[in-house]
């Protein structure tokens, strides 16, 4: 499959998953990985890792945001957050449905996976 140079997250395909509760799409390069998710309200994303390096923005809503090992930190529109590879993290979303850009380096295999894309 040819890759695309532009998008739009208007029409790229959307995946619903069920547990934590979100709408994702994704966007990629060669090295580098957007994802949009869009967090249902009262929704916990549980502590996790991953290899890739990871920097979030709340576009919309807010949130808590634990790293492993540090303090939690409210989160609201316009803040950015970065995890280093392989350090936990977990996301609680409050009363409303919070959207959160995501992006990785270098590129999510198993998100490449999870949209059939691999």
């Amino acid at each position: 499959m040819a890759k695309e140079y532009f998008g739009d997250f208007n029409t790229l395909k959307s995946i619903f998953i069920e547990n934590p509760a979100m709408d994702r799409q994704i966007f990629y390069g060669d090295k580098i990985m957007l994802g949009r998710n869009i967090i249902k309200a009262g929704t916990t994303v549980p502590m996790h890792s991953h290899p890739e390096e990871q920097i979030s923005y709340v576009i919309s809503g807010e949130c808590d945001v634990i790293i492993e090992g540090e303090e939690p930190v409210h989160c609201k529109a316009g803040a950015v957050a970065w995890f280093p590879a392989n350090k936990g993290h977990e996301v609680i979303v409050g009363d409303e449905d919070t959207e959160i850009l995501d992006i990785f380096n270098p590129v999510r295999e198993d998100w490449l996976e999870l949209f059939g894309e691999k």
